[in-house]
């Protein structure tokens, strides 16, 4: 774990001494933080992409900091074959929340995607000594993609049940609404009109009692 921290902490201050990252300072925006900080760790979407962002600056350290070609394909095999062991072992996330599964599908995306140009590159020497740990990570790949197609039609089918639930819930509301409407207008109606057949009496007289 030191050493992620240590790899992913020289990425950044490469960037930042070449240029591509700048550091501002902004003390009116401290008293902002805490708030910040609250809503950004109850949002499950957020940390899911910290994590991607995070877990993928310390791989390209780690492949910036390994000459050996041969050695940087192995290190890619291997973050393929984590990131899919990491899609097959990922329990069910909830209905409302796909995007909880994300993360962990993104990595892989990113780790194949690296893959495919170090492959292309390779040469057949390379190719022959990473045949092994290939078919393993990529066996485990394609279990990962048939898991997240599954899920995948599984969440597209929610939502267009949701999306049919909300469209009758508002049909209905708004028939209701019409229906209340109206019969209340006839209700006022009806209550006029009382009020004009039926004129109040008109008071008598009243006659002094003599004893």
């Amino acid at each position: 774990m030191i050493k992620q921290i240590l790899l992913a902490g020289l990425v950044v201050a490469g960037l930042i001494i070449g240029g591509v990252l700048e550091v501002q300072v902004h003390p009116e925006e401290i008293s902002k933080v805490p708030g910040r900080v609250k809503t950004f760790a109850t949002n499950p979407e957020r940390l899911g992409s910290l994590k991607v962002t995070f877990v993928d600056l310390k791989r390209s350290g780690e492949q910036m900091l390994t000459r050996d070609d041969k050695k940087k394909l192995e290190l890619t095999l291997l973050y393929v074959k984590q990131d899919a062991e990491q899609v097959n072992e990922s329990e069910e996330p909830d209905e409302d929340s796909p995007a909880k599964a994300l993360p962990a599908a993104q990595l892989l995306a990113k780790s194949l995607n690296r893959a495919e140009a170090q492959l292309e590159s390779a040469d057949v020497e390379t190719l022959l000594a990473m045949k092994e740990k290939s078919q393993e990570s990529f066996s485990e790949a394609e279990e990962a993609l048939s898991k997240l197609q599954e899920r995948r039609e599984k969440y597209e089918e929610v939502r267009e049940q949701f999306a049919s639930t909300v469209g009758t819930l508002e049909k209905s509301f708004d028939n209701i609404v019409a229906i209340v409407g109206s019969k209340n207008k006839e209700s006022a109606v009806a209550g006029a009109k009382d009020e004009v057949s039926s004129p109040s009496p008109t008071p008598t007289a009243t006659i002094p009692l003599k004893f």
